[in-house]
Formats: structure tokens, C-alpha cells, sequence
């Protein structure tokens, strides 16, 4: 076989041999919360072509307007904003995707009720998720009573809406 051949054979299987690394490394450190969301959400977050933030307030029963349920609760959404193209959203959806940004070994108290006081909503047609966040560093969805708990390394999410709803 020819010098020039086998180079380019070596390369080729390395460059195999280091995205499959990659590929197993990116599942390793998104197993969790993958399995948390689930394929469907996933694929929302990851791919949905329009996002939505929101600014929420609680829902009283005698007003009317748009809501949305999270953890069994209703919410109004009062201000709501299509962040689709926005500076950053990327980083933010795949940050919802990493282990390490989720307190996995401490959650919320099963009585604890977060206040959630925005949300992202991932739409594609028909299909859509609301994925709330509340001050006190929990994180909540739409079609589940699940909470997690947001580590202090993962502040983007609260600075993000601060620059989306400024007061």
C-alpha cells in the first residue's frame, strides 16, 4: 500500500475513532437530564423553531388572559416575548441539557411550592412545553408536577430574563 494511502486511512479513523469520543462524551454529561425530560421534550427544546419567554404572575381565579399549569398550578402569563433569534438562546437551551446545572442529589422538597416567575415555551405547531423558572432556583415544566433545583453555576437563565423583562 502506498505512503499517501495508509495517511489518509489513519485519518479517516481517527477522525471516527475521536467523534464517536465526542458522541459518548456529550451523552455522558446530558444522561440525566435526558432521561429527565425525556425524547420528546428534548427534541423540543433542541430544535423547536420558535421560543418564547415569559414573564408569569399567579393566576386569580376572576382573571382572564392567557395561563399556563405548572406544577399543577395555574399561572398567568403576563408578558410574553419570541426570543427565537436572540443572543444567547442556544447556549440556554443546551444548558437545559447538562447534568451539572441540576442539584441531582438534593431535590426540592416534596412540599415545596416554587413561585415561578418566567418561562421559556418551546413551540413547534401544535407541540409546545413550558419550561418555568422560580426565584428561589427551581426549574418546572409544563407537562409534568416534576422540580429540580438549579445549581448556583447556572445563572444564565435568571440574568437571560432580566434583559428580556426589564423592570
Amino acid at each position: 500500500m502506498h505512503r499517501g494511502k495508509l495517511v489518509i486511512l489513519l485519518m479517516v479513523a481517527v477522525g471516527c475513532l475521536l467523534g464517536g469520543i465526542a458522541v459518548a462524551f456529550h451523552h455522558w454529561v446530558a444522561r440525566r437530564a435526558i432521561a429527565w425530560w425525556g425524547r420528546d421534550d428534548v427534541a423540543l427544546i433542541t430544535e423547536a423553531p420558535r421560543v418564547d419567554a415569559l414573564r408569569l404572575a399567579p393566576a386569580m381565579a376572576t382573571i382572564d388572559g392567557e395561563t399556563v399549569v405548572i406544577s399543577g398550578e395555574r399561572y398567568r402569563i403576563v408578558e410574553r416575548k419570541d426570543v427565537t433569534a436572540v443572543e444567547g438562546i442556544n447556549h440556554l437551551r443546551n444548558s437545559l441539557l447538562v447534568d451539572a446545572h441540576f442539584n441531582w442529589d438534593q431535590p426540592p422538597a416534596a412540599s415545596a411550592r416554587p413561585a415561578w416567575a418566567f418561562a421559556f415555551e418551546f413551540i413547534d405547531g401544535s407541540k409546545r412545553l413550558v419550561v418555568a423558572f422560580g426565584h428561589d432556583n427551581h426549574v418546572g415544566r409544563s407537562d409534568s408536577d416534576q422540580i429540580l433545583t438549579i445549581t448556583p453555576v447556572a445563572t444564565g437563565w435568571s440574568e437571560f430574563f432580566a434583559e428580556q423583562f426589564p423592570k
